[in-house]
This record gives C-alpha cells, sequence and structure tokens, in this order.
C-alpha cells in the first residue's frame, strides 16, 4: 500500500527559491533605501520592507504547521 506523502509532487528550483529570492531582493532594496534615500517616503518605503520579512515569518510561526497537522489528519494509518 502506497502512503501518501506530504508534498505530492517535485517543485522546481524556481518554486522553491521564489520567496526567499524576493524576501532577499526586498530587504536589501529596504537597507538601500535607509541608507541612499532622502526623506520621509524613503524612510517609509524602507520600513515596510523590512517589516516583509518579520510578517512572513510570523505568519509561519503562527500558521505554518497548521498545513502539516491537516496532511497527517488526511494520511491513512498504517496499521502493524
Amino acid at each position: 500500500m502506497k502512503s501518501a506523502t506530504l508534498f505530492p509532487r517535485e517543485k522546481s528550483l524556481r518554486e522553491i527559491f521564489a520567496i526567499p529570492l524576493t524576501l532577499a531582493a526586498l530587504t536589501v532594496f529596504a537597507l538601500l533605501a535607509a541608507l541612499l534615500g532622502d526623506g520621509d517616503l524613503w524612510r517609509c518605503l524602507a520600513w515596510a520592507a523590512l517589516f516583509a520579512p518579520i510578517a512572513v515569518i510570523l505568519r509561519h510561526a503562527a500558521f505554518g504547521g497548521a498545513r502539516r497537522e491537516r496532511a497527517a489528519r488526511k494520511r491513512p494509518r498504517e496499521r502493524a
């Protein structure tokens, strides 16, 4: 009997690294905006861009385990 896996198909490199690269680009933009930008607009953009990775981390910490728990409940239990 074939057991269900947590990830039903393999992901491409683009799918795996899309979010981390986006967060890295936002962080670099925020740091450059804070260092080189002049004025309140650049400060606001820098703060908003620096908050994005923190928001993703907080969201994953709050709701990330729910997906694994749902997948574990859907899997049929193996009998000994």
